[in-house]
């Protein structure tokens, strides 16, 4: 024989069907058993709250919910002396849902090279764990969901990554992900949704241009016909760069402070990629 299941959120559908019970951590609930056909006294087997009832019904009150993995069994005693029983499935979730959501670049030192990178998504204590899903997105446009695979229904804080391919059109556009519950159909189907801020990569060049080296403390200026590399300097010297603009040598009388702190150097061949 099946149960109908009532709550203060939830109510079942008829024929005697039973429903899930979702809560907040902390909040209270009264969960009302009743046998079809009256085919019986209906109690509960529980391990927190207490039980009320009659000969066709029982209630299960729960003051507050302490209790992040539980569950509560409704039971009788049918005409022939054997136990039937049903599981009341209950979810218990965290008020703030989830607590702090950031997205990072792995290894992001202020700039990117172009080729594949793995953006970090971080979410901190979700409960149920188990329910956490997470979306990655490059501005209005998703590019991955997945699912916790988590079994736990405590709080735990998760971090979920995904392979991006970086390209120059990559170049200060919006990165961040967004984190849900997702409960199932007969759970809360409007739960908050947390997104991160935004990261914004700076998207750098990698040139090759004859095997010429930056100079350190200096930004150097590749430079063929129109054609500009940049690259900060990160190479030793032991004597005074050199300055040099469109070919031409520059003498110390001619440095302005135009030019200070930056070295143009003209080559034949210049080739890169992004």
């Amino acid at each position: 024989h099946q149960k109908r299941w009532v709550t203060t959120e939830f109510v079942s559908v008829l024929s005697c069907r039973f429903t899930l019970l979702v809560l907040r951590y902390g909040d209270s609930a009264n969960v009302t058993c009743e046998v079809c056909g009256h085919q019986g006294t209906p109690k509960f087997e529980k391990s927190l709250g207490k039980v009320i009832g009659n000969n066709t019904t029982a209630v299960w009150i729960v003051d507050k919910m302490t209790e992040w993995d539980i569950t509560s069994i409704c039971y009788y005693e049918d005409k022939e002396g054997k136990l039937q029983a049903t599981i009341l499935p209950v979810v218990v979730y965290r008020k703030s849902l989830p607590e702090h959501v950031s997205i990072s670049f792995v290894e992001y030192n202020n700039t990117l090279e172009s080729g594949k990178h793995t953006l970090l998504c971080s979410v901190s204590d979700t409960a149920p764990a188990a329910d956490l899903v997470v979306t990655f997105y490059r501005g209005s446009i998703p590019l991955d969901q997945q699912n916790s695979t988590r079994t736990t229904k405590e709080p735990e804080s998760q971090s979920f990554t995904l392979s991006y391919n970086i390209t120059k059109e990559d170049n200060g556009a919006p990165f961040w992900c967004q984190a849900k519950l997702e409960l199932g159909h007969e759970g809360l189907q409007h739960l908050p949704v947390v997104r991160s801020g935004n990261i914004n990569p700076i998207v750098h060049c990698k040139f090759l241009v004859e095997k010429k080296k930056p100079v350190q403390g200096y930004e150097t200026v590749f430079k063929q016909g129109g054609r500009v590399a940049r690259s900060q300097g990160r190479h030793s010297t032991t004597r005074p760069p050199s300055w040099y603009i469109e070919g031409e040598t520059m003498t110390d009388s001619k440095q302005t402070k135009t030019f200070i702190n930056k070295i143009i150097i003209p080559v034949t061949k210049l080739s890169g990629r992004w």
